[in-house]
């Protein structure tokens, strides 16, 4: 293979991860830099909030009230909106269960007495 011939097409913004055009100085989604030092600089500083372990953590405690805290994850625009929905279908299972429990408890205290 030629050395010439290889080139790269596609880059991957340093803030949000989304695939870029090889030529994009600035990424469409986010509007981070993809090149120079606050590229890099976001690139190489590490966010908890970006961990998958910690977003399903919160996910689980936080449910829907987290939203806006999952949406300034580096992630790609459909993840972080996978995830709302996700946290919303969790909040409304968890609210019903909840409701379904209380009225079983209540059911038996009724009956008891």
């Amino acid at each position: 293979m030629n050395r010439d011939s290889l080139s790269v097409e596609t880059i991957i913004c340093p803030n949000c991860y989304a695939e870029l055009s090889a030529a994009a100085d600035v990424c469409k989604h986010c509007g981070s830099s993809t090149s120079g030092p606050a590229g890099k600089a976001a690139w190489n500083t590490p966010r908890l909030r970006d961990k998958p372990w910690l977003m399903t953590i919160l996910v689980l405690h936080l449910g829907a009230f987290g939203i806006p805290l999952y949406w300034k994850a580096r992630y790609p625009r459909s993840v972080r909106l996978t995830i709302a929905v996700v946290s919303i279908l969790y909040t409304i299972f968890v609210a019903l269960a909840v409701a379904w429990g209380a009225m079983q408890i209540w059911r038996f205290v009724e009956m008891t007495t």
